[in-house]
């Protein structure tokens, strides 16, 4: 069965170590753990992710941390979710988590809308106009029957972070020989490494961001499997001001506090 992740550690027999405590990497679904846990809770935004992950798997010496990401863009001017991402990254990179950065896309398409309800379709909601306003949506819904009427959208989407993740999760355990992993993710497209790790007999914990993810399917395939105690995450943020190993501060973004 599956357990809340912070108590499920990978040595899964429990037995007494009378040996020197083996090592772990971690490699963690930056885009997968913010949807899961940290969109709407912006006072956990500040993990420190070393610091976390060991928390995972504590009868286990944490050896790198990989994270995967992409540089967000702008989305509006003066957005600031770039500015507060790349302070987050700088704080990741100072105690030694490596970023691999995938890329950022901009879309730009035609989508079926799900409704044509006035006050359901845009927000800020359209105005009534006496009625108006919904009778021209009736009308143009009904003008393309059975059809649905499109809207022009605009949104970004990250390209190449799972094979990022997949590929380097395989690269060392073919080449750098680890043994150990956990993986901090929800996605299903990550399935096929995972299985190909535990049939080289690694031990990889799978630590689920959101008990809505697919957490059925990496428990035929990962040695434990647990959802993310997102209670426990208090416990592991950076300071405010964060002073780095080599003394540089970097502030917490306000937003975030």
């Amino acid at each position: 069965s599956s357990k809340s992740c912070g108590q499920s550690p990978l040595n899964v027999g429990g037995q007494p170590k009378t040996f020197a405590m083996p090592t772990f990497n971690a490699y963690i679904d930056g885009f997968n753990f913010y949807k899961g846990v940290l969109e709407k809770r912006p006072h956990l935004k500040w993990l420190n992710l070393k610091s976390f992950c060991q928390s995972l798997v504590p009868d286990f010496n944490l050896g790198e941390v990989f994270y995967f990401t992409a540089r967000i863009k702008e989305r509006y001017q003066g957005d600031e979710a770039p500015r507060r991402q790349h302070l987050y990254l700088r704080a990741l990179e100072a105690p030694g988590v490596k970023i691999v950065c995938g890329r950022t896309v901009k879309n730009r398409e035609r989508i079926r809308v799900a409704t044509t309800k006035r006050k359901e379709i845009l927000v800020p909601e359209l105005p009534s106009n006496f009625g108006l306003t919904q009778f021209a949506l009736s009308k143009i819904a009904n003008s393309v029957k059975p059809d649905l009427p499109k809207a022009q959208v605009s949104y970004f989407s990250e390209k190449g972070t799972d094979v990022n993740l997949a590929s380097y999760m395989l690269r060392d355990a073919f080449k750098n020989n680890v043994k150990s992993f956990l993986l901090i993710s929800g996605d299903t497209d990550l399935l096929t490494p995972v299985r190909f790790l535990k049939e080289m007999s690694a031990l990889i914990q799978v630590a689920v961001p959101h008990h809505g993810q697919q957490i059925s399917a990496f428990k035929e395939c990962a040695t434990r499997v647990g959802i993310i105690d997102i209670g426990k995450l208090d416990g592991h943020l950076f300071p405010h001001r964060y002073v780095s190993p080599k003394g540089r501060q970097i502030h917490c973004p306000p937003q975030w506090r």
